[in-house]
């Protein structure tokens, strides 16, 4: 009798990694246009792993559970499920460590941090980055070093641990150095120079709050990362866009800070993103001191228009 070809089909796929506008669907146009598809695949494989396979299928079988997992788990965050999103991520990291990849649980990990500190949990967002940290600590991936190290820095900048933050910086931009084309796994590809850029701009944001002088750096790293990135990276220029209006204005640059803010509403037009309208939210509780004023009254405005009716 031959062999049911799905699960081939599958590993197959595994092997080659899942295509890009599968992952990256939601950077693209946000996770309320994907997650159905996305849980509807998961949930096929997911049948496939109670079957009896050749054991290196099984291992490509859990390697697809766990790539499809977060990119469940993402799509949901970003559609502002986040209790859901966690239960997809858990899945994920345990498929992964089924899979024996190491590198593949610790990016899920890495993802789970950031969701704990946009939810004010910043110990514990620590505590996931350390843990994938340790994870790869013997697997030489520069860009994932890089990556994980820009999430550390962050979660300091955001504890006031200055030269924790600075020191996290660093150690990022030197592993990045090291980096070359082909040399990780295609799920870590959009962390690129543009990538770098756009979170160390957001480290030294938060540090700004107790060192006022590095607002300027975040600024400089907002628009490297603005110049660098494609047009496939939509919502990470909103975010690129939002953060750096925001920066201006905690600095004082009103008008010019409300210039970008505009572009920032426009790129987001097309995109169906939760996470999207609460960083304009977060923009608009910058302007609040300065409310009266013409140009942020017409800000306001424009973003009022697309955050309420996806409230």
């Amino acid at each position: 009798m031959g062999h049911d070809p799905l699960p081939y089909r599958w590993a197959g796929w595994a092997a080659r990694e899942c295509p890009p506008d599968q992952r990256h669907g939601d950077v693209q146009f946000g996770g309320g246009l994907r997650r159905k598809a996305v849980v509807g695949q998961l949930n096929e494989v997911v049948d496939l792993l109670h079957g009896t396979h050749p054991p290196d299928v099984h291992t490509e079988l859990y390697r697809v559970t766990a790539d499809l997992a977060e990119t469940a788990g993402n799509v949901l965050w970003d559609s502002g499920q986040r209790g859901r999103a966690q239960h997809y991520f858990t899945l994920g990291i345990k498929a992964a460590s089924q899979a024996g990849d190491r590198p593949l649980a610790a990016h899920i990990l890495a993802t789970m941090a950031v969701q704990a500190v946009e939810s004010r949990d910043l110990h514990g967002g620590l505590d996931l980055i350390q843990l994938a940290q340790h994870g790869i600590r013997r697997t030489p991936l520069p860009r994932m070093t890089a990556m994980l190290a820009t999430r550390e820095g962050w979660i300091y900048a955001q504890l006031g641990r200055v030269q924790d933050c600075h020191r996290a910086i660093g150690y990022a931009e030197e592993a990045f150095a090291g980096t070359c084309d082909g040399d990780a796994p295609t799920w870590l590809d959009y962390f690129t120079a543009a990538e770098l850029a756009g979170s160390t701009a957001s480290d030294y944001r938060d540090l700004a709050v107790h060192d006022p002088a590095q607002f300027q750096r975040s600024a400089h790293r907002f628009e490297r990362a603005l110049t660098l990135r494609g047009d496939q990276s939509l919502r990470s220029r909103v975010f690129d866009l939002t953060e750096l209006a925001n920066v201006h204005i905690r600095q004082g640059n009103v008008e010019q800070g409300c210039v970008i803010g505009h572009r920032a509403a426009d790129t987001a037009r097309s995109l169906n993103s939760y996470r999207v309208n609460q960083r304009l939210t977060n923009l608009l509780a910058a302007t609040e001191p300065y409310r009266t004023l013409t140009v942020v009254t017409e800000l306001r405005e424009h973003i009022d228009a697309l955050v309420e009716p996806a409230l």
